[in-house]
């Protein structure tokens, strides 16, 4: 058994994406990696829906804490892994960090204190395993949000990681053409995330980062690099 779990949180409704990533880098996947898809299959008696996010999430630290796993990577379908480039944060939960959701989108009576790692995926250590595995789950759907303010009680907080997934406001298509080792992608459609992985991109000009445009108008990186 290899120390790291990824699961793969997806639903019926989403079975063009799964099957994309059937195709491309789930075909890859070493084999010191264990993969396990988190689906209605996966996780029996539980809606397959966006309200049972948190639900499937915490049934996926439940079988990662029960089979003694070291390493949870989390991710939605719609992410594209290359698992050679993976590398195991020293923080307990570590992804794309994001603030505090904005009052108007967070429910009456659901935790929003803190920082936390987008759904697309983020890693969970032991502890932070064992963690969600017992938590109570609350009024929140949106697991990214429970999983961060519920590892905030117990003294664990969000870290962000360099490059772990690609910016919404730099194309894919530029990360994939340039030399940066970007491990994990959030995908806009099944067709890019086989493009992605058979290389259908033309070779790089400039690496992905290096231009003003791939950075919002206004923004501090812009704004040094003008």
């Amino acid at each position: 058994m290899s120390p790291i779990l990824i699961g793969v949180v997806t639903c019926e409704r989403d079975a063009s994406w799964l099957a994309a990533a059937r195709e491309t880098w789930l075909a890859e996947a070493p084999a010191l990696i264990d993969v396990v898809i988190v689906d209605a299959k996966f996780l029996f008696g539980i809606p397959d829906s966006y309200e049972a996010l948190p639900r499937k999430t915490r049934s996926l630290c439940q079988y990662a804490f029960i089979r003694g796993y070291q390493h949870v990577l989390k991710t939605d379908v719609d992410t594209y892994i290359r698992p050679k480039l993976l590398e195991i944060p020293e923080a307990e939960y570590a992804g794309r960090l994001r603030g505090k959701s904005a009052p108007e989108y967070v429910p009456d009576g659901v935790a929003n204190v803190c920082d936390y790692c987008s759904g697309g995926a983020y890693w969970l250590s032991h502890r932070a395993i064992e963690i969600i595995a017992k938590a109570d789950l609350t009024k929140d759907v949106a697991e990214d949000r429970w999983v961060g303010n519920t590892l905030h009680g117990f003294g664990i907080h969000a870290a962000g990681v360099r490059g772990f997934i690609a910016p919404t406001h730099v194309p894919v298509s530029d990360y994939l053409k340039s030399a940066n080792t970007v491990a994990l992608m959030q995908m806009e459609s099944p067709r890019q995330m086989r493009d992605a992985h058979f290389g259908k991109f033309d070779p790089p000009v400039q690496a992905a980062g290096s231009q003003p445009d791939h950075f919002p108008v206004g923004s501090m990186m812009r704004n040094q690099m003008r």
